[in-house]
């Protein structure tokens, strides 16, 4: 997450604020701000502030953000916690969002890693946004605010939703399907990751977990798909946690579940999974601000 920062460091503005949320990592929270607490003043051009959330979920994290912490003004950037942004990657999303004025958000394309290519080039045709690293307009974020939109609890695929939001023009009762109108692409907003090794244990893990995940993001993607487009419900109503998200759409549509059971043997696994509810709770707890480096002076 440090050399995240870093990166970060070097492809914004100074005075740039940037809101860092750890989410079920207590310790993880901790460090990072002990280490940002110990650098020089004003060594760096970001004015950092790192929260902890008690619950590990992304899409809990984004509602945090989204309703509680952001401050309401200016274009807001997505980043990955392990994402290293390239030192232009930012000043490209907002050149796409200039030079798109009816696009609600711009996305950046991956360049590096397996499938990169591949996802790349099915952005280009279809267009779409990538959850590394995406831009919303300060307008976005008010539309989305103000038609309380919240992504349910333990999705997966958090970027997809919004995504697909997006693409409705936020509502899809009134507009069609047109990611390519409503997300600018901005083609030289890229990123690195840490590569991964097949020989090392911990990479093995986070693979499997990653492939599992996967499996349960095709049945939130199909899920999703049926609520916005096939039922034009609004994006606001969707249920509060992944497990009624999915449970309600097998009950609409059981042969449309069926069918994409049979496919995949981890597909199987996560709909067994959903089927004992997680414990929530910890949701209801605010998020704790451990570092705040915008009261630091430089």
């Amino acid at each position: 997450m440090l050399r995240a920062l870093e990166a970060l460091a070097a492809a914004a503005r100074r005075g740039t604020v940037a809101d860092v949320l750890v989410n079920g990592n207590a310790e993880l929270a901790a460090a990072v701000s002990a280490a940002l607490a110990a650098a020089p003043a004003g060594s760096s051009p970001l004015q950092l502030r790192v929260w902890s959330l008690a619950l590990g979920d992304k899409a809990h994290c984004w509602n945090e953000y989204v309703h509680r912490l952001w401050p309401g003004t200016g274009t807001t950037f997505f980043i990955d916690g392990y994402v290293r942004v390239r030192p232009d990657a930012l000043q490209a999303l907002e050149a796409a969002l200039a030079a798109e004025p009816q696009a609600l958000a711009a996305a950046g394309l991956p360049s590096t890693g397996r499938g990169a290519a591949a996802l790349r080039a099915a952005m280009e045709r279809e267009g779409g946004l990538h959850g590394n690293l995406h831009a919303l307009r300060a307008d976005t974020l008010h539309a989305l605010r103000h038609m309380g939109l919240r992504l349910p609890l333990g999705v997966y695929r958090t970027d997809g939703i919004v995504g697909a939001v997006l693409s409705f023009g936020l509502d899809p009762a009134r507009h069609d399907w047109e990611p390519r109108r409503h997300i600018a692409l901005a083609r030289d907003a890229s990123w690195d990751t840490e590569p991964q090794r097949w020989w090392r244990w911990q990479d093995l893990r986070t693979q499997w977990r990653r492939l599992d995940r996967q499996a349960q993001g095709v049945l939130e993607n199909r899920a999703v798909s049926d609520w916005l487009a096939r039922h034009r419900r609004p994006a606001q109503a969707l249920p509060a946690t992944v497990e009624r998200l999915v449970s309600l759409w097998a009950a609409e549509d059981p042969r449309a579940l069926a069918a994409a059971l049979a496919q995949d043997g981890r597909r199987r696994r996560a709909w067994e999974r959903l089927q004992s509810p997680r414990d929530w709770s910890a949701a209801r707890q605010p998020p704790a601000l451990l570092f705040d480096g915008t009261k630091v002076a430089g």
